[in-house]
């Protein structure tokens, strides 16, 4: 919501009780609250980044434990992985998105007038599914939802979304008073506004108390963004030429890594870096949403801007029973905690004994692979042996003959190990898949995509 220039920020009218009743008290509480909140997450943090990170492939990771984080290696030497986690996300998320929901508009009763609303609104309500783009949301919110254990839909209104129509530009300074200029009186463009919704990732979300399991139930949530400088400038007028962008970079050690994560081995990675430790454009945006309660009895958001007040207002819709305008969405219900782990973390070791035994026997291949000759100590070969074809070796007769070693192939508990770990891989994962043999005469299409999935795994 865009807020004028000249505004003299004032909280709502509140009963006594535990919150700040002030502008300057409530921006202190909630800064303080915000790294208290920090420092809370960060050990989960560890936990996504690292899903994220072997869900990329980039699985050969330095843990620092001084520093608590874990680093990129960067002398370009990738070891070899076979990444079943990324196969095993994409096949998820194929199955979460294959059924896209129905949403249906269902009217209040029976009568002809609530019928024909309903109807209507449901036509609307497609319009609108579309024009958002909610399956592209989805479809990004249910892959972070399946690395990280959580991820969240946020919907609210965007006041500079939708059409525009243009109307007479009025000065700043006064009321009622039109600006002019040589060619006649100046003209603004103004959006009509338009319901946005958009995906956050965990990151973005910093929870009351993360011992709390559901969003609803939280006393307060902040989320936490980054926007350019310029946008908020705009949404903002008010603090055009109070906020500036920070010399040290706003960004956790985390979220330096998340976004480097992307790409770690391209020529981006060291000017990308570069502009995160010098700090950006980019500036940080908390919105502090209080939940309805006796001393707020409408709720309350508070936005703050770096350290700058930007928007003190009370929730401006009634959200019904998610209390908040952001849904959360868990990959597995968790009666413990906030954040769910993810199915990935449990993955995680199978994994890595997976990659380390395929490492074992690529070692394996290029030792032995080239050949090995058995030579008499002190037996004289005249010419060592090369991969010339054709090649003729001279050697001492009076000495054996050197003769290529007969290497033996590997024990068959190596091979068994690799099919042990695929079956742990698939059973901790929860995956099962049901065999059904398929009848002679199965040649039509449709009846072979039937047949596919019956066959699925489940």
């Amino acid at each position: 919501m865009a807020v004028k220039r000249d505004v003299q920020l004032k909280l709502p009218k509140a009963k006594a009780g535990t919150y700040p009743t002030s502008v300057e008290e409530f921006s202190h509480f909630i800064d303080k609250e915000h790294d208290a909140g920090l420092m809370a997450r960060r050990r989960f943090e560890f936990s996504w980044l690292l899903n994220l990170a072997y869900f990329r492939g980039y699985q050969n990771l330095l843990f620092d434990p001084a520093s608590g984080v874990f680093q990129i290696i960067r002398d370009g030497y990738q070891p070899y992985t076979t990444n079943r986690i990324a196969s095993f996300i994409e096949s998820r998320h194929a199955k979460l998105t294959k059924n896209r929901p129905a949403h249906r508009v269902v009217p209040n009763s029976t009568d002809h007038e609530d019928k024909v609303a309903a109807r209507f609104a449901d036509h609307s309500l497609k319009y609108l599914w579309r024009k958002l783009q909610m399956e592209s949301i989805y479809d990004r919110t249910f892959i972070q939802m399946l690395i990280m254990g959580t991820s969240f839909i946020k919907t609210v209104w965007d006041p500079y979304a939708g059409e525009s129509i243009k109307r007479d530009k009025f000065e700043a300074t006064q009321t009622n008073v039109m600006e002019f200029t040589e060619e006649g009186p100046s003209m603004e463009e103004v959006w009509l506004g338009e319901v946005s919704s958009q995906n956050l990732s965990p990151f973005a979300i910093i929870p009351s108390n993360d011992s709390i399991p559901d969003l609803y139930n939280q006393p307060w949530i902040i989320e936490r963004t980054f926007a350019p400088m310029t946008y908020v400038e705009t949404l903002y007028p008010h603090l055009q030429g109070k906020i500036k962008p920070d010399k040290d970079s706003v960004l956790t050690e985390y979220e330096k890594l998340l976004r480097r994560i992307a790409a770690p081995q391209t020529s981006v990675f060291s000017h990308l870096q570069t502009n995160l430790e010098k700090g950006s454009q980019e500036i940080l945006i908390k919105t502090f949403y209080l939940a309805p309660n006796y001393q707020y009895e409408n709720g309350l958001i508070f936005v703050l801007v770096n350290k700058e007040p930007a928007l003190v207002m009370e929730f401006p819709d009634d959200y019904g029973d998610n209390i908040y305008p952001i849904s959360k969405f868990n990959e597995k219900e968790d009666s413990f905690t906030f954040w769910p782990q993810s199915t990935i973390e449990r993955l995680i070791p199978i994994q890595k004994a997976f990659n380390l035994l395929r490492q074992k026997k690529i070692k394996n291949f290029s030792l032995m692979a080239a050949g090995k000759w058995l030579v008499p100590k002190g037996g004289g070969l005249f010419t060592d042996p090369s991969d010339e074809e054709g090649e003729i070796l001279e050697y001492n007769p009076a000495f054996p003959r050197p003769e290529q070693a007969r290497l033996a192939s590997l024990p068959n508990f190596v091979e068994t190990l690799n099919q042990d770990l695929i079956t742990d891989f698939t059973d901790v994962g929860g995956q099962r898949t049901t065999s059904f043999a398929p009848g002679p005469s199965l040649t039509a299409g449709v009846a072979m995509q039937v047949q596919a999935e019956l066959t699925d795994e489940i």
